[in-house]
């Protein structure tokens, strides 16, 4: 397997190094002639995540019609990702990894086999109702509830969404501009905001959120070539 990313580079490095290296200590690159993907469960199964990067989004894509799972240790590629710049190549040879970026080369062990957790498609869990909005208001919504709790309540009715956090003494409320919202009926969830942080990438405009009642929170970005999408357990606690 040999595969180049150069346009779409900075998608899959935020991506990875944003969401996907917090979540699990080793994880699968799994590579077939369609595309290149990463499903992953937290220690917890409270998130599910799924990102894919299909063929063309790079320069170069040489994979066998039997395609490979790479199994890596999360931290390791972590660090030499970190270190690539513009553009990256990724070739397997005989039991290793090798990342190349311009002149650098980093090789690293593949494991045998890794701890598998279940895995269901996140949109089996879309129950409730969509919402769209841009990420970036997502991102500063949660910057306010992060304030006062370890919890967010999301209220969203027919006209707005609304995140509530709060302490023994003091609370905080945002709402939401919406893009577009499909609900009909009034919806809630309680999710732990630090999920809520992981899934707000920079590499994407906006968001769908299917919000139900205590049901899965499902989360979906998606733009030409790249698709990003999970879920998050409802926080039943509080």
């Amino acid at each position: 397997m040999k595969i180049k990313i150069q346009k779409n580079f900075k998608e899959f490095k935020t991506m990875w190094e944003k969401t996907i290296s917090k979540i699990c200590a080793e994880n699968t690159i799994s590579v077939t002639k369609e595309a290149l993907e990463i499903k992953f469960t937290s220690p917890t199964n409270t998130l599910m995540c799924k990102f894919r990067l299909t063929a063309d989004a790079f320069e170069e894509y040489e994979v066998s019609d039997d395609g490979e799972n790479i199994n890596i240790i999360t931290e390791v590629f972590t660090k030499y990702l970190k270190n690539c710049n513009k553009e990256l190549t990724l070739q397997t040879i005989s039991s290793r990894l090798v990342l190349m970026s311009g002149k650098k080369i980093f090789r690293m062990g593949i494991l045998d086999e890794i701890e598998e957790r279940p895995f269901k498609e996140p949109q089996q869990y879309a129950t409730g109702s969509d919402c769209t909005l841009n990420i970036s208001d997502l991102s500063e919504a949660i910057k306010d509830t992060k304030l006062m709790s370890e919890i967010t309540r999301m209220f969203l009715t027919s006209d707005k969404l609304v995140f509530k956090s709060s302490n023994d003494t003091d609370e905080v409320e945002t709402e939401l501009a919406l893009i577009e919202n499909k609900t009909t009926t009034d919806e809630t969830v309680n999710i732990k905001t630090e999920f809520l942080e992981q899934i707000t990438n920079p590499a994407f405009d906006t968001i769908v959120l299917n919000i139900g009642k205590e049901n899965p929170l499902v989360f979906k970005c998606e733009k030409e070539m790249i698709l990003y999408e999970g879920v998050i357990a409802p926080n039943t606690g509080e």
